[in-house]
């Protein structure tokens, strides 16, 4: 009945159209009657009819025109909106129906994401109706999306002085605020969006963006209120969860924040952040397996995670300054990452870490200068390859590559030490005293009184140098200090004292060996010192045996034939200090003990080549010049 009573209505306005125009709330009635009636359909197709007969009936076009916007038909209104328009410019409710239909038709755009057909239409609701401060909002949004902030800052700021009351406007402007960090800017539109709406969906999204902003800030007792709040709002925002529990994260609550990445798993079983999140909890913790296993999970959903990929090789690394790593493992992670971001710079770093504990020298330079050549103001990459190019007898290289860290900015007391290492094994040692002098004041640690040490040795000016070693040993105990005090009482025919400096040496050592049961190094300086003491000798080749057994390093390599040399044993002495020539160690000290091998074994034309070689790197190498003269 009712549906016969809404067509008979219709068909009696049509008749009645040509001669009167209906009023806006006789057509706002017939609207509404249709749409509480589920009649809309029935209507528009009666006033198609109507237009049909009548093409220059406007009211025809208006009431289907606005049936059509209010079924969210955008494209079907504009048209029979736009003719009633241009037939009346003055009439205002089709003005703001037509600007809003291009409004909403330009939005359904930015959702597919065509940006720029999404501006053209919300350009022209503008352009009709430019008081209306939802196409600002709009338009705002869609620029942000293009990455244009400073156009979406404009178009959220005219949506705000159009209507100060809109909330969400103040929420977008706060969010693309905190994006340019401009913390304080964002943190007022959040309190403004949350003062106007302190409970409903806008407010859920700006107690989170509140929060985000507090994080950045490290305040974070009051972002963890806000994500709190947030999720009281919303108890399955699985966002505010995840974000919540990075800060936890940040702030070593690690339980807290594995709880909450858990119940963001539960939400959402495919979030890749909540595994990341999980993984880098249980690294923090040290629990290396479980967090392998995240990093592992997250690959499983999504092969092409970078972030898991670098993660896990990380861990696969282990520490940087000790040889207890996958290296294999984590060279394929991170060469899995380079495959999928070519342009990852750090990724290079850390690969170029793990050939170098790999003793892949060469790929690990390769690395360094990729990623110097992604990111050339990285000052670690050229500290890497520094260090590197010095150890293997490019100490020209080396010290550029100081000079650039110190152009950008770099000095730290660590330059100041390495490059000075540098010079002295270069044989510039006032240039060397130089920087360890410069290392000094920047912090007192033992490595430039130990380098000065050196250094006054290899001149001859013994009072100096022990002064030094013992500086050095003051500030912290280290083996190269003991062993170098150890060799001046051998040339100053001082042997009385080298068994006291021997047992604080072996003391100082056998409580490192507890202490880090796995590092050779130890092994090894307890051998070499042994050896440069001439005492224990048999104890020596044990230690530098275990040491090589646990790390096959050139330095290993070469302590085992300092044993065997001791022993006699000249060939395998040899064989084994040659491998220090392989690697082309810039230490001239090496090349000067394994001539003396080759001398000692009668082959003097081979040991006057090692000494040569020794004396390309330093030319003023004192030991080298005097074996050489000797045997003129």
């Amino acid at each position: 009945m009712k549906k016969i009573l809404l067509v008979l209505s219709a068909l009696l306005f049509f008749f009645g159209c040509a001669t009167v125009r209906k009023t806006d709330m006789e057509v706002k009635d017939l609207i509404k009657s249709a749409m509480d009636n589920n009649q809309t359909e029935i209507v528009i197709v009666t006033y198609s009819g109507v237009i049909k007969n009548n093409p220059s009936d406007m009211d025809a076009y208006k009431i289907r025109g606005m049936l059509y916007w209010r079924q969210g038909e955008y494209e079907k209104a504009i048209p029979d909106l736009e003719k009633v328009l241009t037939a009346d410019p003055k009439d205002e409710m089709v003005r703001e129906t037509l600007g809003d239909a291009y409004c909403e038709y330009g939005f359904t755009f930015r959702w597919k994401g065509e940006y720029d057909r999404a501006i053209e239409l919300l350009d022209k609701s503008i352009e009709i109706n430019p008081k209306y401060y939802r196409p600002w909002f709009y338009r705002g949004r869609t620029y942000w999306l293009k990455g244009d902030k400073v156009k979406g800052l404009a178009d959220y700021s005219k949506s705000i002085e159009l209507d100060p009351g809109f909330h969400w406007a103040y929420n977008n402007r706060g969010a693309t605020y905190s994006e340019n960090h401009e913390y304080d800017k964002a943190l007022n539109d959040f309190n403004k969006a949350l003062e106007i709406d302190p409970d409903g969906e806008c407010a859920i999204l700006a107690y989170r963006n509140r929060g985000d902003v507090y994080t950045a800030k490290k305040e974070y007792t009051k972002a963890l209120a806000d994500y709190t709040r947030c999720l009281e709002l919303d108890p399955k925002n699985t966002f505010a969860y995840l974000f919540r529990a990075n800060v936890c994260l940040a702030t070593k609550n690690y339980t807290k924040a594995l709880t909450d990445y858990t119940k963001c798993v539960e939400l959402d079983p495919k979030l890749l952040s909540a595994y990341l999140g999980r993984g880098s909890v249980y690294t923090a913790m040290k629990d290396n397996e479980k967090a392998i296993a995240e990093y592992s999970k997250c690959l499983e959903i999504d092969p092409n995670n970078i972030n898991a990929y670098y993660l896990r090789a990380n861990i696969y690394l282990g520490d940087p300054y000790r040889d207890n790593g996958d290296y294999n493992k984590a060279i394929e992670d991170y060469s899995k990452c380079i495959e999928l971001d070519p342009k990852y710079a750090n990724t290079y770093y850390q690969r170029g870490i793990a050939y170098e504990k790999m003793k892949f020298y060469s790929n690990a330079i390769s690395d360094y200068n990729i990623l110097l050549e992604l990111n050339p103001k990285d000052s670690m990459g050229y500290f890497r390859r520094a260090f590197l190019l010095s150890a293997r007898g490019d100490t020209v290289g080396a010290i550029n590559d100081f000079n650039k860290m110190q152009e950008l900015g770099d000095e730290s007391e660590y330059l100041y030490t390495n490059r000075g290492n540098a010079y002295m094994l270069k044989g510039d040692y006032e240039l060397a005293l130089e920087d360890f002098s410069k290392s000094v004041k920047k912090g007192a640690h033992y490595q430039p009184a130990l380098g000065k040490g050196i250094i006054y040795y290899l001149q001859g000016k013994f009072d100096l140098a022990v002064k030094q070693l013992d500086l050095s040993l003051k500030r912290d105990k280290n083996a190269p200090a003991y062993l170098y005090k150890i060799l001046i009482c051998k040339e100053t025919k001082n042997e009385a004292d080298i068994p006291g400096i021997v047992a604080e040496a072996e003391k100082f050592l056998k409580r490192e060996m507890k202490k880090e049961k796995d590092d050779s190094i130890n092994y090894s300086n307890l051998a070499q010192i042994y050896c440069e003491a001439g005492v224990k000798i048999d104890e020596a080749l044990e230690l530098a045996q275990k040491a090589l057994g646990m790390s096959d390093g050139a330095n290993n390599s070469y302590v085992l034939g300092l044993c065997l040399y001791k022993k006699g044993n000249f060939g395998k002495a040899i064989e084994n200090m040659e491998k220090i020539r392989e690697i082309k160690n810039a230490d001239t000290w090496y090349y000067y003990r394994l001539g003396c091998c080759y001398k000692e074994s009668g082959n003097i034309e081979k040991a006057k080549e090692v000494w040569q070689e020794g004396l390309k790197i330093n030319p003023v190498y004192r030991f080298i010049l005097g074996e050489l003269e000797k045997i003129k």
